[in-house]
């Protein structure tokens, strides 16, 4: 039976509250044939449990049931044989001897045991810091047919119980990935009205917030204030929620965050399109966008307008039509329509023009009711523009407000003069059922809008941004597609800038920037005169930018006023307090409880030892200070090898002959590297790491690479290529297969990625532990030369720290693109500097090159 039919047979009126995504799932799952009914089962059971709510018993039946029904059994097969899939008949075979039965069940429980042996191996983290998990123990073969069948269904309900629980988690991820989609918003600029907006609240004001997200709690109780004008950079370990706190703040998913508090985040990049990157970021202001789209379909109804007064009127007289052709046209008299006739200006027909003015206002209030809007004539000459009837009052009105017969064949006036794609833009802003002047004074209504939200700067001010975050005049004329994913999300965060939200959120703004845009941007934020929110690594970014530290950790938010050099600072202080504070406590406790013990029987002085377990449950218990888990990133070391591992001889490069990147290359890498190479944007860093890897080949001159040499390059590309939905502990079994898993999950564990870690699916892990583990794959074969591209991207500080001092210990060659100057400074021995197609050695450390980066943004004007 096809399992879509199984599952809604069995599953009844509960198959259709389950949703598209799942029933997918859960049909790829029971299609399997090939597979045995209890993995089938423990595989689908979770799926059901989690979208139907069932008990996880129930939730078994219910699997059993479907598999066993997709299979050709009946629909209330529990109990029995189980059901294999249908299958080819099978011809009757001749043998050619007989078959010993004995002899070939002796033989298959040899291989069956063997094999369990090689499977079920003991798999143990050897990360000393990190408590270390068994995963699946040896089985003994020397123990008896029953005793060893008892230890074979241990382990298969513990690898059963293992994979409910990836299941499990795979499910909760995706709900987690909807919801927080749902929170995020198009980026929008937002203008002040100009009423009550300085009485208004600036400040989020967090009392008690809890944040939950499908049944895993990131926050517990929390509370903290975000006050108008400050910066706060947020810090805590990879995975304990930050980006999820700023996509609720963004959402205002909190209780405390005042509606009318316009909150950005910017997460992802600007999509891929036709439209340049300068429009790109001024169609952010929307208001702007807007008003022009009016203005420009307001000057074409007033051209038209003109034009409709500047023609004869379709019901001229023909006898008076004769002379005024005759008539210079200097001397042509002006008509106006009155409503009911034509008139000139200044004849001796003007008063009575006056009066029928007045009846003409009157019958255009009628057709407007009417729903046919009708012009009101001036009653006093004014310029043509702006008293000249619309087409829609050249057709006089009759008593009953009907308009008059007009050929259908014609048109003439406003109609007449507008394209059919400007007409419908007319109908958007409801221009066609206004009058002249009620357009004119919409003209100068939108005019007096534009002044105040600085319109004629705007595309200045955007351009001013771009220019900051590396857009050069050229670059902001091409369209966003020809930009790479870094390069957007550049243009991501240039939007967030000129939109000037109340709140702003950057979640790790410095990923995609290199030296020079990062010391721009740090001083254009310290400029910054609303309140911001920052996620970052950096913690010289955090020491420039930030006049708060807020620590996500335990559950909880705790502020720290200064930067971060000062928050390690306080937070130093405040640990020796607690732990001073605790241990008084404990001996105070100690002292009571001992005197509680030694009196409490005794009647004289059963009184006092009462009085003293009084005290002793008035006692608030200090909390116990948990130092925070800390692990080691370990490299594996390298062969020795002699010489050189790669050499660059006048090598010459350019993606086109007439845009060379780099002439004359001349650099040498050993084993004893270790190299920090620095440039601004585009002029070829990465691309020089592209040559030493052999991804791509020199136009000029040759590069020498030592044969017995492993190079392995490290980039965020190979994060993006990880397969989200197996483990990191699968992953690397698919890949190695020949490798026993105690090894793959001792080199897991060497990047930090022990324990539950190793078997999430990656796509559950964070940004910082998904780079682990494309790290654990580049080093896995043991190089002698790690290329690293921005290695420190998602990290938090602590992974830093951790990834710092293994490079510090690995012995191999290491050639580094960063814009973290803590790492290069901790880490690097040179700089080469790569720009003006060369790459030259710099004479100086880390902050000489930066002074002299900072002195040349001056010069140029990007500051």
């Amino acid at each position: 039976m096809d399992p879509t039919q199984a599952l809604q047979e069995i599953l009844g009126a509960n198959f259709s509250k389950i949703d598209e995504t799942t029933l997918a799932y859960a049909v790829g799952i029971v299609e399997d044939a090939d597979a045995p009914e209890d993995d089938i089962v423990g595989s689908l059971a979770p799926l059901l449990q989690g979208a139907l709510d069932l008990a996880e018993a129930e939730a078994d039946a219910v699997s059993t049931r479907i598999v066993r029904r997709a299979r050709g059994g009946p629909a209330s097969a529990l109990d029995g044989p189980k059901v294999s899939a249908p299958s080819e008949p099978s011809q009757p075979k001749l043998l050619q001897a007989p078959l010993i039965i004995a002899k070939i069940t002796d033989a298959q429980d040899a291989q069956m045991k063997n094999t369990l042996k090689a499977i079920y191996r003991s798999d143990v983290n050897t990360n000393e810091t990190i408590d270390a998990k068994v995963v699946n123990e040896s089985l003994d073969t020397s123990l008896d047919d029953r005793t060893f069948k008892e230890a074979v269904r241990s382990q298969k309900k513990s690898v059963k119980r293992d994979k409910k629980d990836t299941n499990r988690e795979a499910r909760y991820a995706q709900q987690r990935d909807e919801m927080l989609l749902k929170l995020s918003g198009r980026p929008v600029k937002l203008h002040s009205t100009g009423t009550g907006e300085s009485t208004r609240q600036r400040e989020i004001r967090l009392e008690g917030v809890s944040m939950n997200l499908t049944g895993l709690e990131l926050l517990e109780e929390a509370s903290i204030v975000f006050s108008d004008g400050r910066r706060y950079g947020l810090i805590g370990r990879n995975g304990v929620g930050k980006t999820t706190f700023l996509k609720h703040l963004a959402g205002h998913a909190f209780k405390g965050i005042p509606q009318h508090l316009q909150i950005l985040h910017i997460e992802q990049e600007v999509a891929a399109t036709d439209i340049s990157v300068l429009d790109t970021v001024l169609q952010t202001d929307v208001e702007r966008e807007a008003l022009y789209k009016e203005l420009r379909a307001l000057q074409q109804m007033l051209d038209a307008d003109e034009a409709a007064a500047a023609a004869p009127p379709p019901a001229a007289p023909v006898a008076t039509a004769a002379p005024a052709a005759a008539t210079p046209a200097a001397s042509k008299p002006k008509l106006i329509f009155d409503g009911s006739k034509w008139i000139e200006i200044g004849s001796a027909n003007e008063a009575g023009g006056k009066k029928g003015g007045k009846g003409g206002a009157s019958g255009g209030k009628k057709a407007n009711n009417a729903g046919k809007p009708t012009a009101a004539a001036s009653a006093t000459p004014e310029p043509a523009s702006t008293v000249a009837p619309s087409a829609a009052a050249i057709v006089p009105a009759d008593a009953t407000g009907a308009a008059a017969a007009a050929p259908d064949t014609q048109a003439s006036g406003a109609d007449a003069a507008l394209p059919t794609a400007a007409a419908a833009v007319v109908d958007e802003f409801g221009l066609a059922a206004m009058t002249p002047n009620e357009r004119v004074e919409r003209l100068s209504e939108i005019y007096e809008r534009l002044a105040d939200i600085d319109a004629d700067t705007a595309e200045s001010r955007a351009s001013s941004v771009l220019s900051g975050l590396g857009f050069t005049p050229e670059l902001q004329r091409m369209p966003t597609k020809a930009f790479s994913g870094g390069w957007r999300m550049r243009l991501s965060i240039a939007q967030a800038l000129f939109i000037s939200p109340d709140c702003l959120l950057l979640d790790e703004p410095t990923n995609h920037l290199d030296l020079h845009s990062v010391l721009w941007l740090e001083d254009y934020l310290l400029a910054w005169p609303k309140m911001l929110l920052i996620v970052s690594h950096d913690r010289d970014f955090l020491n420039t930018v930030s006049t708060d530290i807020v620590l996500f950790k335990d559950k909880k938010l705790a502020r720290y006023k200064g930067n971060y050099d000062n928050y390690e600072k306080q937070r130093s202080t405040e640990l020796k307090n607690l732990t001073k504070a605790r241990e008084s406590q404990e001996k105070i406790v100690a002292n009571l409880q001992t005197f509680v013990d030694k009196n409490r029987a005794n009647a004289s002085t059963a009184k006092m030892a009462q009085s003293r377990l009084k005290q002793l449950s008035k006692i608030d218990v200090l909390p116990e200070i948990a130092s925070d888990p800390q692990f080691q990133i370990n490299i594996p070391e390298p062969d020795v090898i002699t010489g050189p591992i790669i050499q660059f001889i006048d090598v010459g490069f350019g993606y086109t002959p007439d845009k060379i990147l780099y002439t004359g290359v001349n650099c040498t890498v050993d084993m004893s590297s270790h190299v920090a190479l620095v440039g601004a944007n585009g002029v070829g860093k990465s691309t020089l790491l592209k040559l030493t890897y052999g991804e791509l080949q020199p136009m000029l001159g040759m590069i020498r690479v030592n044969p017995k040499a492993r190079i392995a390059r490290f980039s965020q590309h190979h994060v993006d290529q990880l397969d989200m939905k197996k483990s990191p502990f699968d992953w690397f079994k698919d890949m190695y297969p020949e490798t026993p898993p105690q090894e793959i999950r001792k080199h897991l564990g060497g990047m930090g990625l022990g324990g539950k870690l190793a078997l999430q699916p990656i796509y559950s892990l964070s940004g910082g532990q998904k780079s682990r583990v494309a790290l654990a794959h580049v080093t896995w074969k043991k190089p002698q030369l790690i290329l690293l591209d921005e290695p420190t991207n998602h990290l938090d500080m602590e992974t830093i720290d951790s990834l710092i001092l293994a490079l510090n210990k690995f012995s191999g060659g290491v050639l580094i693109i960063s814009h973290d100057e803590h790492l290069i400074t901790s880490t690097c021995e040179q700089i080469w500097v790569c720009g003006k197609n060369q790459i030259t050695a710099f004479n100086g450390d880390f902050e000489d090159y930066k002074k002299l980066v900072m002195n040349r943004t001056i010069v140029t004007g990007r500051s």
